[in-house]
């Protein structure tokens, strides 16, 4: 349905980002399987809420895992050292 015709929709990362700030990662994760290979330009933006997404309490840890494991080639440091505080934190509580 979504490469169909009838949706005329151009998929950004701006849209992307857009759900992510939403806490929508079970949406993300099937708008990534869908539109993968066009995400790449603003691929630090999205790591950085992905890795902030795991300071919150609201679930959906299998479709934060997915969407964050995609990025992790792109990872900086910092943002590494981040996520793993966020485990920490997360896993003590």
């Amino acid at each position: 349905m979504i490469n169909s015709e009838d949706f005329r929709m151009e998929f950004t990362d701006d849209n992307f980002i857009d759900i992510i700030e939403n806490s929508a990662y079970d949406i993300g994760v099937i708008l990534y399987r869908e539109y993968f290979l066009i995400l790449n330009e603003k691929a630090d933006k999205i790591i950085n809420l992905l890795v902030q997404a795991f300071n919150e309490t609201n679930g959906m840890l299998e479709a934060k895992a997915f969407l964050l494991k995609r990025y992790i080639a792109k990872m900086k440091y910092e943002q590494a050292i981040k996520f793993l505080e966020a485990i920490e934190k997360g896993v003590s509580n």
